[in-house]
């Protein structure tokens, strides 16, 4: 979490103060001839004194990182800065003007670029562009994310690609190029990259159009967690004739219900259209209306009105279903004719002294009734 603190927060202020003041005066005959370590720790002081004297906030890592090593006092042999910290100093080459300061700075960068992993180096261009830690530096930016994309980075392969294809961060623009780098970003596991692709290959930019290698595509991106890939794929799946691979209900809901499990609006309303038309759909009450009113909380439009105009239709259906199920699955039952029988009282002189009369099971006249006949006779449907 970041947060905003002074250095005179805590006793060590007076060396840091010091420190400071040594690295700004200091003026060796050449930056080379210092080690890169020892650039790094003065740049990266450097950058962290200007940040807390602006009164601007740092994090809890590179606070501890400046106590750490106002307490050493000593530049050669301090510990590595968090990168946060480091790229902080990075970012402030695009404010130098000193030739010296430059040096050191290249020295920092290419030193930084052999020892922190290759799997940050296309963050850090990142971070150079959108200037998370300080004022942005687009030169510097392009030079991580290029040579990130030079090691096979899917980011920044991907971001490459999208630079050619826009012609933006002083890239022309150039189709061929983007196209190239996308297949690259691909083939190196990129989900953005398969989807990008797969979206040429459905309406044929660039490449020829080809919905089977499309599908292809658009599945290996669904599978690495792309949801606009499970979406295009439930769209397709669903019958849309622009996709071109028809209609396929098992995998039509299959692809809705992964796209609505990511938080897709409209795939929820669509995965509880499938619930609701599938076979047995009374079994899935509780997830139709579970996925329609979390679409309408996440703004789907047609989850909201179809909500509005056929909630209670909807209700009276499940009721429906409901009692056909209990009518399937409910055991034959035995029903047997009802006979009057007569009673007739008298007295010992054969005089009538009452009369009585109650319905009583006729066992020579049973049948066998089953339940679901009943319920189809009850709702008119055919026997």
């Amino acid at each position: 979490m970041m947060i905003a603190r002074r250095f005179d927060q805590f006793s060590a202020m007076p060396l840091m103060a010091s420190l400071l003041i040594a690295i700004g005066a200091a003026t060796p005959a050449r930056a080379a001839a210092e080690s890169p370590p020892t650039i790094v720790c003065e740049l990266t002081i450097s950058a962290l004194g200007a940040q807390v004297q602006a009164n601007q906030p740092i994090s809890d890592a590179e606070l501890e990182w400046g106590q750490n090593f106002a307490q050493s006092g000593n530049l050669k042999v301090c510990e590595r800065p968090p990168l946060s910290a480091m790229v902080r100093a990075l970012a402030a080459r695009s404010q130098l003007t000193d030739p010296m300061s430059i040096e050191k700075t290249e020295i920092f960068s290419d030193y930084l670029r052999r020892t922190e992993p290759l799997e940050n180096h296309y963050q850090i261009g990142l971070d150079l562009a959108t200037g998370k830690y300080g004022e942005g530096d687009a030169d510097l930016a392009i030079d991580w994310i290029s040579h990130a994309a030079e090691i096979g980075d899917p980011g920044a392969l991907l971001e490459i690609a999208g630079a050619y294809a826009d012609g933006i961060l002083n890239f022309p623009k150039d189709p061929a190029k983007a196209l190239a780098y996308e297949q690259r970003a691909a083939e190196a596991g990129s989900a953005a990259a398969l989807y990008q692709l797969g979206i040429r290959y459905f309406v044929g930019q660039g490449v020829k159009k080809d919905p089977k290698q499309a599908e292809k595509l658009m599945q290996q991106s669904a599978a690495l967690g792309q949801k606009e890939a499970a979406a295009a794929l439930a769209y397709a799946y669903n019958g849309d004739p622009s996709y071109g691979l028809g209609e396929n209900i098992k995998l039509g809901r299959t692809y809705a219900e992964i796209a609505a499990n990511a938080g897709d609006p409209d795939m929820m309303a669509m995965y509880a259209g499938y619930l609701m038309s599938s076979s047995g759909n009374y079994k899935k009450e509780d997830e139709v209306f579970y996925w329609l009113n979390k679409a309408a909380d996440n703004g789907s439009e047609k989850a909201k009105q179809f909500l509005a105009s056929k909630d209670r239709e909807l209700r009276a259906l499940f009721k429906r279903a409901r009692e056909r199920r209990a009518a399937q699955t409910a055991p034959l039952r035995r029903e047997c004719d009802k006979v009057q029988r007569n009673i007739t009282y008298k007295d010992i002189d054969n005089n009538v002294i009452g009369r009585s009369s109650y319905m009583m099971t006729d066992y020579s006249r049973c049948r066998m009734i089953d339940p679901y006949d009943e319920f189809k006779e009850k709702n008119g449907l055919s026997r």
